[in-house]
């Protein structure tokens, strides 16, 4: 899943490359409840995107009850990153 087009793009290309077909590439924005973690998954991998989210843990906690196997990636920049978020995302 991913909001942006070219993002979804490039997966694509990659699956296309790799020769795997049971993959599903919907176009969703993670920042609201998603149709796609209405239904159950075998694995859910998140790479990068956890800072981009207004409400990570919500996200989270939806995939979680979606798939019983949900891989994280992300980079933890300590107090800048924080400082970046509450910019972004003022309360």
């Amino acid at each position: 899943m991913d909001v942006r087009e070219t993002s979804l793009e490039e997966a694509k290309f990659i699956l296309s490359a790799s020769g795997i077909t049971n993959v599903r590439l919907p176009k969703e924005n993670l920042n609201e409840p998603s149709p796609a973690l209405a239904q159950q998954h075998n694995a859910i991998f998140c790479v990068g995107l956890l800072y981009h989210l207004r409400q990570p843990a919500e996200f989270l906690a939806r995939a979680a009850q979606s798939t019983g196997f949900l891989w994280l990636s992300t980079i933890i920049c300590g107090r800048l990153f924080g400082e970046a978020i509450s910019t972004r995302w003022p309360q």
